[in-house]
């Protein structure tokens, strides 16, 4: 994985710099104060996935692994662009996964 995705907080070990940097960019996105601010959207973006199922007739099959992924991706995407202008440092870093994001389509 670290050959695609390179040296982050995902794929680094604990000990190594990129890890560190990529902990203390994605802190403040992810404290308690920043997932109060944005808890109603989470709570909606839930709602829209349960709607979505619900919209669906009987015989149609729901592919869980995709909505819940998508779902994940629509969240982490939330918390980051709701948090954007926190640090110029993770500025960079927000936009490169939110080009993601806009790309990525489940398979």
């Amino acid at each position: 994985m670290r050959a695609v995705a390179g040296d982050g907080l995902f794929t680094a070990d604990t000990s190594e710099p990129n890890w560190s940097k990529a902990h203390n960019i994605l802190l403040q996105p992810f404290g308690n104060r920043a997932m109060q601010s944005y808890h109603p959207s989470m709570v909606d973006i839930a709602d829209q996935l349960v709607k979505k199922w619900e919209r669906l007739n009987g015989d149609e099959e729901i592919d869980v692994v995709h909505d819940m992924t998508a779902l994940t991706l629509d969240t982490i995407g939330l918390a980051l662009r709701t948090t954007a202008s926190i640090r110029s440092t993770g500025a960079t870093t927000i936009r490169s996964w939110n080009r993601w994001c806009a790309r990525w389509k489940p398979s």
